[in-house]
């Protein structure tokens, strides 16, 4: 069968699902960023439970065998001495190796805290990720999300997901 290149992008006479799973490893096989209400809750948590932020972002891999990678930021603020931390939960399990922590000393400021996770795909059924938030040490609230009403701002967190040949 003769390939055809439309200027649109597309391909015809090629079996994708067979050329994605030939490409070397490394390569993006599909890229999804969080829309706005994905990302644009308020949390706040001050008994030291792990609380769902209400961020999540969902991919339905094309390869099982495939990489997925979960990454951005959540905007956080404290108003006491205490150490807060992000994990993923990936629908059946909580992260253990991907936590990150922020620190710090006193009221504010306001703060990036990064997040990234990854694990193997292991199916081509949807697959959902969803950021929990606590405050682990110290006393007071540990908060993320800039605003308790942004509206239609990302109120300054973010996410994405990928899928990458492993």
């Amino acid at each position: 069968m003769a390939l055809t290149l439309h200027p649109s992008g597309q391909i015809d006479g090629i079996n994708t699902d067979s050329f994605k799973s030939s490409l070397p490893s490394g390569h993006i096989i599909q890229f999804i960023r969080g829309t706005t209400s994905q990302i644009n809750g308020r949390h706040s948590e001050s008994a030291g439970n792990w609380e769902s932020t209400g961020c999540s972002i969902s991919i339905t891999p094309k390869i099982a065998t495939s990489l997925i990678i979960v990454e951005g930021w959540l905007n956080v603020y404290s108003d006491n001495n205490n150490t807060q931390a992000v994990k993923i939960y990936n629908g059946s399990s909580f992260s253990t190796k991907w936590i990150t922590y922020t620190a710090n000393l006193g009221s504010g400021p306001w703060v990036h805290q990064n997040f990234h996770y990854e694990q193997t795909a292991g199916t081509t059924s949807q697959l959902t990720f969803t950021v929990y938030h606590s405050r682990v040490q110290g006393s007071g609230n540990a908060y993320c999300g800039w605003e308790s009403s942004p509206g239609a701002t990302g109120n300054g967190q973010g996410i994405h997901v990928m899928e990458v040949t492993a």
